[in-house]
């Protein structure tokens, strides 16, 4: 195995450093000027990389070393700078374009494997056969023991034409069953859209591209239909996206003033503004949010609140008040870096971790312990046992924590009458606007 000094090694990143200094955009001798003694802290880091080369019990490639310590570096920055790999940047450019290439399901871990938890309509999995519940077993004959969720979504996805077979149990059946496809486009929407009656409902799963047009087609179809009384904008599990699309869809509320600001360190400030159009003041709008509402979803949360646009309602967000932006390299891996910081019409920040606080609090439906210890007690009242092994377990119940909550998840599969009963914040929006 060939060897490199860490005398050449330090002169090799040295270069490339400097390479950096003269190639980089804006830096110029000003920038030059303010580094303070780089060298020595490369001159380490070189050392580093070839010690580890040359002694670490197993051999590693230096492509993976560098990648590992850029990874480092940049996780130390805040918890959304990132160093993605390849793969994780088509994933997301996939997830902002709104589409990808695979076979159109989606995975859900269930009891230590993998189980289809949806069917995209109109994709290959569809037209396959497969189903929800469906258990995968194997792709392409490779079992999935050990696989991650992330990896095993990367192993459905792949170029269009390419075949894939999937080992499938299903309820009924006495073994996995060979299930062959082929890789297509898949275009994922991020808005869908109900009416409750003279309310129109819209949920707004992402911020992608187009999810601005796409929400404003949606409202106007449910107002065609006779929905005209209010809209509520679901923002709930809404992790964030484009800025220009939050801004837009913002857009679609206001007619004028700032609708997000957002403040970096060598940009300055930058205001967003709105522009006449969309829906009037004539339209009431509910926004639904709950802690995993983010980014994006706070910008839109922020402007409407901040402006009396409209009620927010739910659970306090995220709080994820920072703007990142995707540096790309040749080889497609790519440092998503964060450059500046989010505000409000008001001039308040998204504060990290504090969220917007909905004006009515409405929380999902939960459980208290007391109520399940309540239903346990009924049915054990019912058994043919002896007393004395009743009082017993009747007992070790009333010793159980009486008052921890059970959060129960938002609904989305469900439409109607159904979803109104099993979605309190949804159920307070509706009549609310009625």
């Amino acid at each position: 195995m060939s060897r490199t000094s860490p005398t050449r090694a330090t002169a090799l990143v040295t270069a490339l450093f400097g390479v950096g200094l003269l190639t980089g955009a804006g830096t110029g001798y000003a920038a030059a000027a303010r580094v303070q003694d780089p060298y020595a802290h490369l001159e380490r880091f070189a050392d580093v990389l070839v010690r580890i080369q040359q002694n670490y019990v197993e051999e590693i490639a230096p492509d993976d070393l560098v990648n590992a310590a850029i990874d480092g570096m940049v996780r130390h920055l805040d918890e959304h700078s990132r160093w993605l790999s390849a793969a994780q940047t088509h994933e997301l450019q996939d997830d902002t374009q709104g589409s990808y290439e695979g076979i159109g399901v989606e995975v859900t871990e269930d009891q230590g494997g993998f189980a289809i938890a949806k069917v995209l309509p109109n994709g290959p999995a569809q037209f396959a056969g497969l189903a929800p519940g469906d258990k995968i077993v194997a792709v392409d004959g490779e079992l999935m023991d050990g696989l991650s969720l992330a990896e095993l979504s990367a192993r459905l996805r792949g170029r269009r034409g390419e075949e894939v077979t999937l080992s499938v149990l299903r309820e009924g059946w006495e073994s996995p069953q060979q299930v062959p496809t082929v890789r297509d486009r898949i275009h994922t929407p991020s808005v869908v859209g109900y009416a409750y009656g003279n309310v129109a409902y819209v949920r707004l799963a992402q911020f992608q591209k187009g999810s601005a047009a796409d929400v404003e087609r949606t409202v106007r179809d449910l107002q065609g239909g006779g929905a005209t009384k209010g809209l509520v904008l679901d923002l709930r599990d809404n992790p964030g996206g484009l800025l220009e699309e939050a801004v837009a869809v913002s857009d679609l509320f206001l007619d004028t003033g700032v609708i997000v600001s957002t403040r970096g360190r060598i940009d300055g400030p930058t205001e967003y503004f709105a522009s006449f159009g969309g829906f009037g003041p004539n339209l009431p709008v509910i926004v639904l949010v709950n802690g995993l509402s983010a980014s994006a979803s706070e910008i839109v949360a922020g402007a409407l609140q901040d402006t009396h646009r409209a009620t927010l309602m739910g659970e306090p967000t995220y709080g994820k008040g920072s703007v990142q932006t995707l540096y790309t390299y040749p080889d497609d891996s790519a440092l998503k870096l964060t450059i500046a910081r989010y505000y409000t019409p008001s001039g308040e920040p998204v504060a990290d971790h504090r969220g917007r606080i909905p004006d009515e609090i409405v929380s999902m439906t939960s459980r208290t312990n007391r109520e399940t210890i309540d239903e346990i007690e009924a049915r054990v009242q019912e058994l043919t046992i002896e007393d004395a092994e009743r009082d017993r377990i009747l007992k070790l119940l009333d010793e159980l924590p009486q008052t921890r909550e059970i959060q129960s998840e938002v609904p989305y599969e469900l439409q109607g009458a159904p979803r109104i009963a099993a979605d309190p914040p949804l159920a307070a929006a509706v009549e609310r606007l009625r």
